[in-house]
């Protein structure tokens, strides 16, 4: 072998030799690298003015000329907060003196009121909570900049309200949080969150329109996803009255409600996202594919009558219509699971550097259910 030969087959051997570690790198690279998670974003520089008021505090602990003053300071800047819980919830007309002062102080000493009073107290002093509400609208921040963000948190006694009077007109309350879109504030009605055991509840009027169905919801943990849901479902994504309102499109939204709501609480668990105990979503889970069968045998994706759309996507002991053997053990709001599922597969599939979550509010409902199979 010649001296050249030599040196090119050692320079060949280094060249494979290069080859080889080079490939290994790769390889390691596509192995270990950290697969890309649309929840995983940093909120540390992230500023966000928001504020937690206890109005239940300042009304209970103010006297009849503190009281008028505190109404006039609401009246001036948050007339809409004070009709809200004082007018349309408690039925207290705020605008004569003496009848608003009397009815007030009058409200807080009943002893049912004082008893929802104190178990409230956990609530309202519960820094905890507040930060993890807050940071939960940080993270939000950070996948939609450009959109509106609440100012203030209001906690309130209600009195188990579910059909308010605001503006002379009738107006129902999801569970545990309103919006008032105009002064940028979330009203929670605290004492939807001290449990479902109230003797209070099982008593003349509340018991003939608070269901055992609905106070076994009545817990501390829903608090922060209703807020954060509530904020969502108001200013991300809002009924458009030119939107197909169908139930492939009202499962589509929803869907992207939970999404996002499971981004601004990244570790919290599926079945508190969907408002389900452990062996509701199980159920859900289990029978994913018989569901969707169901919804396509029948011709319901894109049924848009109203008693449809409120059995698949309203609250209540179960889901009508899906009977097996005689029983029907399904959770209420099976729409809004099914929604979540496919909107869960559709960024499964698509979710990356460039498809994020401010992507997948643009992403149409057609995009999102054709790409799903149960």
């Amino acid at each position: 072998m010649t001296k050249i030969t030599k040196v090119l087959t050692r320079k060949t051997w280094i060249w494979i030799g290069i080859g080889i570690l080079l490939s290994i790198a790769v390889l390691l690279y596509f192995i270990l690298r950290k697969p890309f998670d649309p929840f995983d974003v940093d909120i540390s520089d992230v500023e966000l003015e928001l504020s937690f008021v206890d109005l239940n505090k300042e009304l209970k602990s103010s006297d009849s000329l503190q009281l008028l003053k505190l109404r006039d300071e609401y009246k001036k800047n948050n007339s809409e907060i004070l009709e809200f819980v004082m007018a349309g919830c408690l039925g207290i007309d705020v605008d004569v003196d003496s009848i608003y002062a009397r009815k007030t102080k009058e409200f807080y000493s009943y002893k049912d009121i004082q008893q929802i009073e104190q178990g409230t107290q956990n609530i309202t002093t519960d820094e905890k909570l507040k930060g993890e509400i807050t940071d939960a609208f940080k993270r939000l921040k950070i996948h939609h900049p450009s959109e509106e963000f609440p100012r203030k948190i209001i906690f309130a006694n209600t009195c188990f309200c579910v059909n308010a009077i605001v503006n002379n007109q009738p107006t129902d309350i999801p569970i545990g949080a309103f919006v008032i879109p105009k002064e940028k504030s979330i009203i929670v009605q605290e004492e939807k969150y001290i449990g479902g055991n109230l003797s209070l509840l099982q008593m003349p009027p509340l018991n003939q329109f608070v269901h055992n169905w609905t106070t076994n919801g009545y817990k501390k943990e829903y608090l922060k996803r209703d807020v954060v849901e509530a904020w969502l479902e108001q200013f991300f994504f809002p009924v458009k009255k030119d939107e197909q309102a169908d139930v492939i499109h009202e499962a589509v939204r929803y869907g992207k409600i939970l999404y996002f709501l499971h981004a601004a609480f990244p570790d919290m668990a599926e079945e508190q996202i969907l408002r389900y105990d452990k062996s509701k979503l199980d159920w859900s889970h289990n029978q994913e594919k018989a569901i969707w069968s169901f919804l396509v045998e029948n011709e319901l994706l894109f049924q848009s009558s109203e008693k449809t759309i409120m059995n698949l996507f309203s609250e209540g002991p179960f889901t009508p219509n899906l009977e097996k053997d005689g029983k029907n053990e399904s959770p209420d709001r099976i729409g809004k699971f099914i929604g979540f599922r496919m909107v869960q597969e559709f960024m499964k599939e698509n979710a990356s550097e460039d498809f994020k979550l401010d992507k997948l509010m643009s992403a149409s409902a057609e995009q999102i259910y054709k790409s799903y199979k149960p």
